[in-house]
């Protein structure tokens, strides 16, 4: 249930339910995480030149690891 989303918040205010900050600030942290998430992501690809979880010709690939020399 998103508080963030017209409907249901018009919905919400209807049924008299109450909405606080707390909700909406927890709401809004959980979407600003998955857009870090994403944008790290993107961002890592970017710079490796190949997506997650893919193999790469160099040994020290992503998740993986290699003893550094």
């Amino acid at each position: 249930m998103s508080i963030l989303n017209k409907e249901e918040l018009r919905r919400q205010i209807k049924e008299g339910k109450g909405i606080n900050i707390e909700d909406i600030l927890d709401e809004f942290k959980g979407m600003l995480q998955e857009v870090y998430q994403t944008a790290s992501e993107v961002e890592l690809t970017d710079h490796l030149g190949y997506n997650k979880n893919n193999k790469s010709d160099n040994p020290n690939y992503r998740n993986r690891y290699n003893k550094k020399d």
